[in-house]
């Protein structure tokens, strides 16, 4: 499962840009856009950045390098996850998000945009310390109810348990937990993450 992970990763060697004309109107209409560029979290660890809880998911976890692309998120609390999209199974959280990015897509007049679920726990990490580096403000932190975000990221060997990140705090840093995908926590949601078509 590693290797399918880190090689998918592998074949995208250049960083995914939105257009400009993307990125103008998703700036306008409240959105902010990040470069992701493969981190991973176990490097993160080792240079010091916080987190109070990781997960045992082994080297799929700690060596899956994030996606290599811009990504753009709502910051605002409200708009930062899909609505609804707590307490559901990963399936009904794949349909709400491809209505979510239908609708954005219209109402936006954008076509090549998309919002995804991320195969890689490090993606949503590397964009929470970005984001706190920037704004000093706490993604998945106590402005937004220290929720969680799914990820596809698999963490047995049965891939029946993905990563979820979530519930930061400013002195114990950000949490990752396990969650069986084939039932719903009313604490874990899938982040609004809007990425540039390919």
């Amino acid at each position: 499962m590693l290797k399918e992970l880190l090689d998918q990763s592998e074949s995208i060697k250049d960083i995914n840009h939105f257009f400009e004309d993307e990125k103008k109107k998703l700036i306008e209409d409240g959105a902010v856009i990040y470069e992701l560029a493969g981190d991973t979290i176990g490097r993160q660890q080792e240079s010091g950045r916080k987190f109070w809880y990781v997960t045992n998911g082994g080297q799929q976890l700690l060596q899956l390098p994030s996606l290599r692309t811009e990504v753009a998120i709502y910051p605002d609390p409200e708009r930062f996850f899909v609505p609804k999209s707590g307490g559901k199974d990963l399936e009904t959280i794949k349909a709400l998000l491809r209505e979510d990015a239908k609708n954005l897509r219209m109402r936006l007049k954008l076509d090549r945009i998309d919002e995804i679920v991320p195969n890689e726990a490090s993606t949503l990490t590397e964009l929470f310390f970005k984001h706190a580096d920037k704004t000093g403000v706490l993604l998945f932190g106590s402005e937004f109810g220290f929720l969680y975000g799914i990820t596809n990221n698999p963490i047995n060997d049965q891939a029946t348990r993905v990563a979820n990140v979530g519930s930061a705090d400013v002195e114990h840093g950000l949490c990752i937990r396990g969650w069986f995908h084939e039932v719903g926590n009313a604490h874990v949601h899938v982040v609004r993450l809007v990425v540039p078509g390919h």
